[in-house]
């Protein structure tokens, strides 16, 4: 008979001090920490085209694009994790359990490069958990247009 695997069970403070120990990024989701696969060069240059495009759109708006180095936290699920593309208008929002203030709750925008490995759970599961974040907007305010 096999006995059952044992998964260690993290705190979100847990969780924050080991991401920020860390070389790689993770996501966590309901006490387990994931680690997120690495990017390709296509990857990185569409992430990269789709930050600055959003930038010359949003100049001189209210709302500002952050590359993927952004954490957000999704506030009714718990899942935290690291969108490629993020989009926030006015001030930013925290997560109360992390202490640095490194984790935001409000994005107005998030945008996810796909790729083979990755498609199913963007379309998926990481999508409706991003359809819970009250502050998402169909999109912002774009450059010769008014606020929202």
């Amino acid at each position: 008979m096999a006995l059952p695997k044992f998964v260690k069970s993290y705190t979100p403070d847990e969780y924050y001090v080991l991401e920020r120990l860390a070389d790689y990024k993770s996501e966590y989701y309901q006490g387990e920490i994931f680690a997120m696969s690495g990017s390709t060069t296509r990857h990185a240059m569409v992430g990269t085209n789709l930050l600055v495009e959003l930038g010359i759109q949003l100049k001189g708006k209210r709302c500002s694009p952050i590359n993927s180095d952004q954490r957000i936290k999704v506030e009714a699920t718990g899942l935290r994790t690291y969108p490629d593309v993020s989009v926030f208008c006015g001030p930013k929002e925290y997560d109360a359990e992390d202490s640095q203030r490194d984790t935001a709750t409000n994005p107005t925008m998030l945008f996810e490069v796909l790729s083979e490995s990755t498609e199913g759970y963007d379309r998926g599961t990481k999508a409706e958990h991003y359809r819970r974040i009250p502050s998402l907007q169909l999109r912002p305010p774009l450059a010769g247009q008014g606020a929202h």
